[in-house]
């Protein structure tokens, strides 16, 4: 298959992925204004993102569930910041019954994404808009004293350590 064949191919792919994602998320009632959590975003995300995928699966936040033991898997001051979107009506609940919202997914940081999965993928600026940039205050709910292994936080510092963004 020649380069173009298989571009073509990739946005007929991404195409399929929307609409079956659009019609399974308008046949469970969810609102077209109100973003819900998708889940699984290693899967969902990586369909468009796979270079920020590959580096995020390598983070420590991408398993951050795991490194949890059972007692602390069931503590909610532990699991608000080991799962993504914790506390939220469409965010984690429990292992068993919000399995693909387990670790530190790119919701958590960027916000739900069901409505960034519906826009046109040719439409950069209204995706851009249904997304959520990190802020310090975003890194700071989970990164401060009330984690038990708090030695301080540099946001700089971590920022950079857990970039998986293309500079522009």
């Amino acid at each position: 298959m020649n380069r173009s064949n298989g571009r073509i191919s990739l946005v007929i792919f991404i195409t399929f992925i929307s609409v079956v994602f659009y019609a399974t998320s308008r046949a469970s009632g969810q609102s077209e204004g109100t973003a819900e959590y998708v889940g699984d975003n290693a899967k969902n995300c990586k369909v468009c993102h796979a270079e920020q995928a590959k580096v995020w699966s390598t983070l420590k936040m991408a398993k951050a569930f795991s490194s949890l033991n059972d007692q602390q898997q069931k503590d909610p001051k532990c699991i608000k910041c080991h799962v993504t979107g914790f506390g939220e009506k469409t965010g984690f609940k429990s292992l068993s019954e919000t399995p693909k919202l387990a670790d530190v997914q790119c919701e958590a940081c960027h916000g739900p994404a069901s409505l960034h999965m519906k826009v046109p993928i040719n439409d950069k600026q209204k995706r851009r808009a249904t997304i959520k940039k990190p802020t310090k205050e975003d890194c700071l709910k989970c990164h401060n004293k009330e984690y038990p292994d708090f030695k301080g936080f540099d946001y700089e510092k971590q920022r950079a350590k857990i970039q998986h963004w293309k500079s522009k």
